[in-house]
């Protein structure tokens, strides 16, 4: 993402951190969907001792249920806007030093550790193409031998009449859960096209194969939001 946009972005989840967690569950078809789809990828027993990477944590909603569920697990959130790291934070505070957060720029300050998991959740959309499949070949690195990276998000169809039917879908989604057509009509306009960069579905799981993750799976697909990812080697 150039430097003017991922400013914008960063901006607008700022300032929209306090309604965001109820908003995005609106605004994304399947959105509960797909977290629990990406749950039940990961490659761990509960009890095992699992350590998580999440890029662009937001609020922290799908870290909850990872370290309710792992009770083993620790935890470590990124993300590049301070109000949704506070968000976190409040969420996250009963498991204690089992999470640590960052407010940093994932794209260009990836921890040095390495992990079990790597999560992102809506958060690949906002880097340009030749970005994304520099950061899925650096993420490969950062995984353990037989780790995972599993992915939430936003994609495109290259088919302009299959790109109507997914906004279309899209926006009576959103109807449904009340919103007016101003706001649909606004959103659209000053977040979908000025913001969002997805690319097709194709493009990611291509990307995936590129930098020597297998067994490269789509979970979970509810139009044009997608759940997949790769393991870091196969289970021999």
């Amino acid at each position: 993402m150039d430097q003017k946009k991922k400013s914008n972005t960063k901006n607008r989840f700022d300032l929209d951190a306090s309604a965001y967690d109820e908003r995005i569950v609106k605004h994304v078809n399947g959105y509960l969907e797909m977290h629990e789809a990406l749950l039940k990828f990961i490659p761990f027993a509960l009890q095992d001792k699992v350590k998580f990477l999440d890029l662009g944590v937001g609020c922290g909603r799908l870290d909850y249920e990872i370290l309710k569920r792992f009770p083993n697990s620790t935890l470590l959130g990124l993300d590049f806007s301070e109000k949704m790291i506070a968000m976190a934070k409040n969420r996250l505070s009963a498991f204690g030093d089992r999470v640590q957060l960052r407010n940093t720029d994932f794209e260009h300050n990836l921890p040095k550790e390495t992990y079990d998991v790597i999560i992102m959740v809506l958060a690949l959309h906002h880097l340009e193409d030749k970005n994304k499949a520099k950061l899925i070949k650096q993420l490969y690195k950062k995984l353990k031998p037989g780790g995972t990276l599993l992915i939430g998000d936003l994609t495109k169809s290259e088919s302009t009449r299959i790109t109507k039917i997914y906004m279309d879908l899209w926006r009576d989604n959103l109807r449904a859960n009340g919103y007016s057509e101003d706001y649909i009509a606004k959103c659209y306009h000053e977040k979908y096209e000025t913001e969002d960069i997805p690319a097709t579905l194709e493009n990611h799981l291509k990307w995936l194969k590129k930098a020597k993750f297998s067994e490269v799976e789509v979970f979970w697909k509810r139009y044009h939001f997608v759940a997949f990812g790769g393991f870091k080697g196969k289970i021999s």
